[in-house]
């Protein structure tokens, strides 16, 4: 499994027991805006994550490089 994807999937699992843990308290709202830029974040993580992907298959599995960065 590709680290990004661990940590994706990590961050999403931890975030649940979080959330379990509180059942029975009311959530703030900065707990709220807290877990809304949690998932903003895995959002962008997982988007750059399919781009990623769908580059490097187009590359037939490898990562296309450019050779003007290697100035």
């Amino acid at each position: 499994m590709p680290i990004a994807v661990f940590l994706v999937d990590e961050t999403i699992r931890l975030s649940e027991l979080k959330l379990k843990d509180r059942r029975d308290r009311v959530l703030e709202f900065h707990d709220i805006c807290q877990y809304q830029k949690v998932i903003v974040a895995l959002t962008a993580t997982a988007r750059l994550i399919a781009e990623i992907d769908k580059t490097a298959v187009e590359g037939s599995g490898k990562f296309k490089t450019d050779s003007s960065v290697h100035a």
